[in-house]
C-alpha cells in the first residue's frame, strides 16, 4: 500500500514540474543588441550597374575600375562619389566640333549640384542593351576638337566593365548569346563570359546573320565574312574617292532578308 501511495505521490510532482512556466532569457545589458541566429547574416549589399531601364534624367556614376569612386567637381571643389550611385542628370554643355571644352554633365549628389565628364555617367541614350538586358556597350563622346571623340567599354550587370577603345560619335553594336561585336572606325569583339576582347583594323560595321554568322564592312564598304580572324571577302563595293578633308562615316552593316545577306548599301 505505502509503495503505491509513493508512485502516485512521484507522478504528480513529475506533472507539476512539466507544467511551470519557463522563466524568460536573460535581459541584454543597456546598450547592447540582442545576440542575432547564427544563420541570419545580413546579405553584402549589391550596386545595380545596369537598371532595367533609367528615365531621361536618370544616369549612374560610372567608374573606370570596378568599385572605385569617381572626382565631381562643384564651386572649384573636388567631391568623391561612390560608383554605381544613382544621380539626377540637369544639365549638359554643348559640344560640337571645334569646341574648346572636354563633354560633361550636372548631376545633383547630396543636395548639390555637381560636374561630371560625360564618359563617368550613364545613361540609357548611351547604352546599347543586348537582348537579355545583362549586358550593354557604353559609349560616351568625350571631346570634339577637329573630329569628335569617344570611349566604348562593355558592362555587365554585376558591376564588371571592360573598355573596348576610342572611336568617333557613331557606334553600331551586334550581339549574339555569347559574342559582341562593336564597330566605331575599328572593330572589337568580346565574349560575354569572360570580357575576352580582340580587335582588328580596317574593318566596321558588324552584323551577324539569324545563323550566327558575322558580316563586317571594310571603310570602302565592301562586305566580309567573320571566321575566326580571317574575314573572307563575299562582296565588292565600288571604290568612291573621299572628299578632302573629310571623314568617311562607317558604312551601314549588311541586311538580311529571308536569312539571306543584302550587301548594297
Amino acid at each position: 500500500m505505502n509503495r503505491i501511495v509513493m508512485l502516485a505521490l512521484l507522478v504528480a510532482a513529475c506533472a507539476k514540474k512539466k507544467d511551470e512556466p519557463k522563466p524568460p532569457p536573460p535581459t541584454p545589458a543597456s546598450g547592447s543588441a540582442p545576440a542575432a541566429p547564427a544563420d541570419a547574416a545580413a546579405p553584402a549589399a549589391k550596386t545595380e550597374l545596369l537598371p532595367a531601364k533609367l528615365g531621361d534624367n536618370e544616369g549612374v556614376v560610372f567608374a573606370e575600375k570596378q568599385g572605385e569612386k569617381v572626382t565631381a567637381t562643384v564651386k572649384g571643389q573636388s567631391v568623391m562619389i561612390p560608383d554605381g550611385t544613382k544621380v539626377e542628370i540637369v544639365g549638359e554643355n554643348e559640344i560640337g566640333v571645334g569646341s574648346p571644352e572636354e563633354a560633361h554633365l550636372t548631376v545633383k549628389f547630396e543636395h548639390h549640384k555637381v560636374e561630371l565628364k560625360a564618359d563617368r555617367v550613364l545613361r540609357e541614350g548611351s547604352l546599347k542593351r543586348s537582348a537579355d538586358g545583362k549586358h550593354a556597350v557604353f559609349m560616351a563622346i568625350t571631346a570634339c576638337g577637329d573630329l569628335c571623340h569617344s570611349v566604348m567599354y562593355l558592362l555587365g550587370t554585376d558591376g564588371t566593365r571592360t573598355k573596348l577603345g576610342e572611336g568617333g560619335p557613331d557606334v553600331t553594336v551586334a550581339w549574339t548569346a555569347d559574342k559582341v561585336a562593336v564597330g566605331n572606325h575599328g572593330l572589337w569583339i568580346a565574349t560575354l563570359a569572360d570580357h575576352a576582347v580582340k580587335s582588328l583594323e580596317g574593318y566596321t560595321s558588324p552584323a551577324f546573320s539569324p545563323d550566327g554568322v558575322l558580316y563586317v564592312r571594310d571603310h570602302e564598304g565592301s562586305a566580309y565574312k567573320l571566321d575566326g580572324d580571317k574575314p573572307m571577302r563575299v562582296w565588292q563595293a565600288k571604290k568612291k574617292k573621299a572628299a578632302e578633308d573629310m571623314v568617311e562615316e562607317d558604312p551601314a552593316p549588311v541586311t538580311f532578308e529571308g536569312g539571306k545577306p543584302k550587301f548594297a548599301p
